[in-house]
């Protein structure tokens, strides 16, 4: 009668109490019958973005080479993928044979270089690729999504030193978010690139090598293996306090500053893993640590390639956030053109080229118009936007003394005709 008589009195707690158990039981319940097993195989021409994704022991993860995908999924768009036998996307899954007469040119960086949701014929490297055909040139595209400077470092020295693949000019597009990717990786006393976190299954990479993980980072993974709703509040919890700074640790052993970017929780906050570059408490909480890897790295780059005489250049260009946030002055473009005069490497800023678009139609011509719907990424249109913007850049500084001899710059001396668009394989 008593334990009746204190129900009555918390009428409205014992209801509550009683049915967040009912909820909790049940979302655990059945997130660990979906969650918890190993994904079943993709079987052959199902949309899924993993399916040519894997691990890699040396550089944390890259593509598999000689994939012929004809249902690739980005969000709602599918798309063709064709890689070749370095595991680059190309046009075609062809093997890639060193040719004298004709000079390698390596482009790398992450998901917006690789072309992330449009084909290959679209992107800006597949462009540029087209236009090397018509002058004796193979522009490689080594750039795979959540690349950052120390995978940049050595896939290079990979594909050099043990694959011996031999490039005669390299070009880094460096991205906003390999300054927040510099605090996940870190590179072992074997020179192999680890993550100190796990990698999320939703995003475009495969998962990989994690180090130990913290109690915030193990807490997540527990959540995101054997539940649904509260995982999906965490997440959501997370993303609308990002604004608000809200910070996790890192790994005692990454030895860099707090992340207010929680992988893989907010691993899609464009606007948290862009803040750094205009936010001084950003920039302050894990900007400064994650430049100073990233500079590391590419100096590491910059002096291997040197030793080998194989001329680099680096390639800055703003996200729409920076482009809102008016930050034509970011640190994300001086930073790295005075890292280039450093190392004597050639700088080219796509900064200008965003903002005199914006400046002449609005910040929306500047962002929207050239991006995926719902994404930071660009569409078609974004990246011959870019295509031209770089040629533009890169063609004006080969004119410059001290340039020196560069296989790119065949394309500025006889500007070729483009190849014809290609028929969609159906």
């Amino acid at each position: 009668m008593l334990t009746s008589g204190v129900f009555e009195r918390h009428r409205f707690v014992t209801g509550f109490t009683i049915a967040a158990c009912i909820i909790l039981v049940t979302d655990l319940g059945v997130g660990s019958l979906r969650y918890s097993r190993p994904p079943a195989p993709v079987p052959a021409g199902v949309p899924h973005e993993q399916s040519y994704r894997r691990a890699n022991p040396r550089y944390h993860h890259d593509l598999i080479p000689l994939i012929s995908e004809d249902s690739a999924q980005w969000g709602p768009i599918r798309y063709r993928v064709r890689t070749n036998s370095l595991g680059f996307k190309d046009a075609v899954a062809r093997q890639v044979v060193a040719d004298t007469a004709r000079p390698m040119v390596l482009l790398l960086g992450d998901s917006f270089t690789e072309g992330i949701g449009v084909e290959f014929e679209a992107t800006f490297a597949g462009r540029l690729a087209s236009l090397g055909r018509q002058v004796k040139l193979d522009v490689l595209n080594g750039a795979v999504a959540s690349y950052a400077p120390s995978i940049y470092w050595r896939k290079v020295v990979d594909l050099l030193d043990r694959r011996h693949v031999g490039f005669a000019e390299v070009v880094v597009f460096i991205d906003i978010s390999d300054v927040p990717d510099e605090t996940e990786y870190f590179v072992d006393s074997d020179t192999n690139v680890q993550s100190h976190w796990p990698m999320s299954v939703a995003g475009p990479m495969v998962p990989a090598h994690p180090a130990a993980e913290g109690g915030w980072a193990r807490t997540v993974t527990w959540l995101r293996r054997h539940s649904f709703a509260l995982y999906s509040a965490a997440a959501i919890a997370k993303t609308s306090l990002g604004s608000g700074r809200l910070s996790a640790t890192l790994p005692a052993s990454s030895g860099t500053a707090p992340h207010p970017c929680v992988i893989p929780v907010s691993h899609s906050d464009s606007y948290c893993r862009s803040a750094w570059a205009f936010d001084t408490a950003a920039m302050t909480s894990f900007g400064d640590a994650g430049l100073a890897n990233a500079t590391r790295h590419m100096s590491a780059l910059a002096g291997d390639l040197r030793r080998r005489s194989i001329p680099l250049t680096i390639v800055v260009y703003p996200w729409r956030q920076l482009i809102v946030e008016r930050g034509r002055r970011s640190i994300a473009s001086s930073r790295w053109r005075e890292w280039a005069a450093t190392e004597r490497v050639n700088f080219l800023d796509l900064f200008p080229a965003f903002f005199a678009l914006a400046d002449a139609e609005g910040d929306a011509a500047a962002t929207d118009s050239l991006g995926i719907r719902g994404d930071i990424h660009w569409n078609e249109r974004g990246h011959a936007f870019v295509e031209k913007a770089f040629l533009t850049a890169y063609c004006s500084a080969s004119a410059e003394p001290g340039f020196g001899v560069r296989p790119l710059a065949r394309v500025c001396r006889t500007p070729p005709v483009r190849d014809a668009p290609r028929v969609p394989e159906r």
